[in-house]
């Protein structure tokens, strides 16, 4: 069984600014005959599954052929279940952020210069933390169309 729940709002109050927001929540569950729906043996409880995720993000022309963007999103769980004694943990408790900067130079019609900073953040706490990271990304693109 699942329910997905979403909903989205883009904003442009002027020419050279756009908003855009959303949000979206997963409720699933999943019933099997291990579960006691009729099995015999391993009797595991019913498993549930939460997801929200979150994102906002925008695009300003700073000046002419010059645009920054920017971003940040979300995504969390709450869905661990920890069915240990039967040998099998199910399911995700984290959270991840994501969030970025950057600026396009369009320095042709057909050429554009861009750079841009990520910054990501990964929070696991269904197993131990181990997985957990933190990391900056920064670069550059050239694009070309032929």
């Amino acid at each position: 069984t699942a329910n997905i729940y979403s909903t989205g709002l883009t904003l442009t109050p002027y020419d050279s600014l756009s908003l855009m927001c959303f949000y979206e929540y997963k409720q699933a569950s999943t019933s099997t005959p291990a579960n006691g729906s009729g099995g015999k043996g391993v009797n595991l409880p019913t498993y549930n599954a939460d997801v929200n995720i979150f994102n906002a993000s925008f695009s300003y022309l700073l000046v002419k052929n010059t645009t920054v963007r920017g971003s940040y999103s979300l995504y969390k769980t709450n869905n661990f279940n920890d069915y240990s004694s039967t040998g099998i943990p199910l399911g995700l408790d984290n959270l991840s952020q994501n969030a970025s900067i950057g600026l396009e130079n369009k320095l042709t019609k057909d050429c554009s210069l861009g750079f841009k900073y990520d910054f990501m953040r990964y929070n696991e706490d269904s197993n131990a933390r181990i997985d957990n990271y933190t990391a900056h990304l920064f670069y550059t693109d050239l694009k070309m169309k032929f």
